[in-house]
């Protein structure tokens, strides 16, 4: 079993807490996601494998907004660099997709008006769902792709 535990924060302070032995000490890394106010900062964090994780979040009173709102880490979270992905509008969800074929670093982030489905070497593709419709949530299924899910019962899956 992974001994490893991450979790993140936001409004003033947008900060990335991280225990490698199940909570027995922390490391607190400070992160370049915006913050500052009640409705920035980091609102989801995933990793790949123990060094390898995303940070996704922004403001979601401002949705539109540009900024520093993805950021990757190489050293298990203990700097975090921010993404060349644009446009970098708020974020509410990103997660690994696990079992992607041969390609194990399929990312998934998910903002309330298009997702992005980044498999590397490539660039990420961006997704805009039709009819309006939008996410806010997302989680892989094991035998790969992802479910989303939105308000008013949207619900999608990609494979």
């Amino acid at each position: 079993m992974d001994p490893n535990i991450w979790f993140a924060t936001g409004g003033t302070t947008a900060r990335v807490f991280h225990s490698p032995d199940r909570g027995q000490t922390w490391q607190v890394s400070n992160t370049p996601i915006i913050q500052g106010q009640d409705p920035t900062g980091i609102f989801s964090i995933a990793f790949r494998d123990q060094s390898h994780g995303v940070i996704a979040g922004g403001d979601y009173k401002h949705p539109d907004q540009d900024g520093p709102n993805l950021a990757f880490t190489t050293d298990a979270g203990k700097t975090w660099a921010i993404s060349p992905i644009h446009p970098q509008a708020y974020f509410s969800a990103a997660a690994y997709d696990r079992n992607n074929g041969k390609n194990k670093a399929r990312l998934l982030i998910v903002s309330p008006k298009f997702i992005y489905d980044d498999r590397p070497p490539k660039a990420p593709t961006q997704i805009i769902p039709g009819n309006k419709i939008q996410f806010n949530a997302l989680t892989p299924f094991p035998e790969g792709g992802a479910l989303l899910v939105g308000p008013k019962g949207a619900i999608a899956i990609i494979p």
